[in-house]
């Protein structure tokens, strides 16, 4: 997934500033997150392995997923959280992207 693939190049970037700031707590908190990103990855591609996921629910829980984060920004947007607001929107890009190339998937069309 595009998403999880940029969300784990962000915090490998984010270990490595910690760690020249000798911010080891920081750096550590980033490192248990990429470690959580990696197995959600795993997660996913085991039960896509196994059979226990299709394609089409995958799409489903994609657009379940796009709306929690539509509600989130909304939220992000009233409380005026500029970082919240600029993560969640290129979140929610990355995930509509990659919904809709798995559909392109599914319907047999090339992308």
């Amino acid at each position: 997934m595009t998403f999880l693939d940029a969300f784990n190049t962000e915090l490998e970037k984010q270990i490595d500033y910690f760690i020249d700031k000798e911010d080891m707590q920081t750096s550590k908190r980033s490192q248990t997150m990429m470690f959580a990103m990696d197995k959600i990855a795993k997660v996913l591609e085991n039960s896509f392995e196994n059979g226990s996921l299709t394609p089409d629910a995958f799409v489903k829980q994609m657009d379940n997923f796009i709306k929690i984060d539509q509600n989130t920004l909304n939220t992000f947007k009233k409380i005026k959280f500029g970082k919240g607001i600029a993560f969640v929107q290129n979140r929610i890009e990355m995930l509509k992207q990659d919904r809709d190339n798995l559909q392109k998937v599914i319907d047999g069309e090339d992308f």
